[in-house]
């Protein structure tokens, strides 16, 4: 895990800001008109954050418990509404945020791992022009794919600094994406596997005690989250009823 110390530079972080910027301006430019496009999970996610603005929880487009979706999106959706923004306009924000975190953790990252600015720059662009498409819609996919940039880059600078704050920051940024997307246990396995692997680590059970303590501390909120959503699954499918011809 060993990385260079020393930083992009301000010129270095020209063409990433650019990355950004052309990135926002372009996701703002085609959802001017219609606002983001909507299917089910984002018309779910997008009910589930106007409720909790309302104080009632997560409760999804049906009237029924949040309970088939993890529940950071519908969060991140709900924060931007204490500032009287609408519901597309919270979700082109956060996509807005997400690209342009993107770019900047794109740079950083392969900038710690090349010590290229060519190929830092190269990088932010295309990661913006891969994440560009699903940021114009509702869904959970942008501000996930931020959250696993942010953990890889954590995951770096542990190996730079080999301190408690770096490896706890590494664990928020797993519990985050995991919390957004259920597929990040993949990161977070990668992420257990990484520190197990980590020759510069010291021993080996000394490698294993970390990656067991960022494995707990990034599940914990999803397995209380799981906890709740099995309390209330019997009661949104006493809700729905019997399917119709049965």
């Amino acid at each position: 895990m060993q990385t260079p110390s020393a930083p992009l530079g301000p010129r270095g972080w020209i063409a990433p800001a650019l990355a950004a910027v052309c990135g926002v301006a372009l996701l703002l430019a085609l959802t001017a008109s219609h606002g983001p496009g909507l299917d089910s999970d984002g018309a779910e996610y997008l009910a589930a954050a106007q409720s909790l603005l309302e104080g009632r929880g997560w409760i999804g487009v049906e009237g029924e418990p949040h309970v088939l979706w993890p529940p950071l999106q519908p969060l991140l959706l709900a924060l931007p509404g204490g500032l009287g923004c609408a519901q597309g306009e919270r979700a082109v924000a956060l996509h807005a945020l997400a690209l342009a975190a993107d770019a900047l953790l794109a740079a950083a990252i392969v900038w710690r791992l090349t010590a290229s600015r060519l190929t830092a720059a190269v990088a932010s662009f295309a990661v913006v022009a891969i994440a560009l498409p699903t940021a114009t819609m509702a869904w959970s996919e942008p501000a996930f794919t931020a959250l696993v940039l942010a953990a890889l880059a954590a995951l770096l600078r542990f190996g730079e600094r080999r301190s408690r704050g770096s490896l706890a920051v590494l664990a928020c940024c797993c519990a985050l994406a995991l919390a957004q997307r259920y597929v990040g246990v993949l990161l977070l396995g990668c992420v257990a596997l990484a520190l197990l692997a980590d020759r510069d680590g010291g021993k080996l059970v000394h490698r294993a005690q970390r990656a067991l303590a960022v494995g707990l501390a990034a599940a914990l909120p999803v397995l209380a989250w799981a906890l709740r959503n099995a309390l209330l699954a019997p009661r949104a499918a006493a809700n729905r009823g019997p399917a119709s011809g049965s």
